[in-house]
This record gives structure tokens, sequence and C-alpha cells, in this order.
């Protein structure tokens, strides 16, 4: 993987990447947050493959990694408003109300959007590895 071996990359991010989603998805408690940073957390990796030492568990620099990265999105603005609009959401009765007021089609297409399991976001993550070169397909 030191040299940026596209198998070996390829093998760590599937061998890592339902731990390290979980680990992102249960400090952020944000499924969508979580993606994103996970994308972050081997993109992350891959930049600085060179500097992993083969004969070290790369567990514990990962997991440094990951907990940076979540770190740096509680440290954001955005994070604290994403926060305080979603602590609206949590209460009952404005859940309610907004639930209430029939279909919103700009709702609808976000949903849509951002309602990939992790899953999907794993294998388009395979995909544009690919497409940039760093796998080779089979």
């Amino acid at each position: 993987m030191r040299s940026r071996d596209p198998d070996a990359l390829a093998e760590f991010f599937e061998r890592y990447f339902d731990q390290v989603y979980g680990l992102v998805r249960h400090l952020l408690g944000d499924r969508t947050a979580a993606e994103d940073i996970t994308q972050e957390v081997f993109l992350k990796v891959h930049r600085a493959a060179s500097q992993l030492d083969p004969s070290r568990d790369p567990a514990p620099w990962l997991w440094a990694i990951a907990a940076n990265a979540c770190r740096d999105v509680w440290r954001s603005g955005a994070y604290r408003m994403g926060r305080r609009s979603a602590s609206i959401e949590q209460d009952e009765a404005v859940a309610l109300r907004l639930a209430s007021r029939g279909d919103d089609p700009e709702r609808a297409a976000i949903a849509a959007e951002l309602g990939l399991n992790h899953a999907a976001v794993r294998k388009r993550y395979s995909r544009a590895l690919a497409a940039l070169g760093c796998v080779t397909r089979s």
C-alpha cells in the first residue's frame, strides 16, 4: 500500500470501510455527514498511503484520521447550524406541523438524492477509484 498500489488500496478500503463508517456515524450522529466524512477519511488515506508503516496495524492510524475529521466537522459553523435545525425537528409538535404541510417537491428531491445507504456510497467510491485509474476492474 505504501506505493499506492491500486489493489492494495481497494483491499484496504473494503476491509475498513464499514468500521470507519460506523465510527464516524456514531461520533457525528448523522448518516449523511458520516457518508461524507468517511469518503474524506479514505481520500486522506489515499494521499498519505506512503507514510503507512506496513509492519504496524493500520487501525489506530485510521481511527485517528477519522476522529480528527469528525473533530473538524464539530468545530465547523455549518455543523453547529445543522445541529440547531436538527433540534427543531426533534420537537414532536414542530415535526408534526412540518409533516402536515403536504408534498414538498424540494424536500422530496433532496431526500431522494441523500437517501443513499452506505453500501451505495461504497460502490460509488469504488467506481470513482476505478475511473481515476486507482483500481483495476476484473
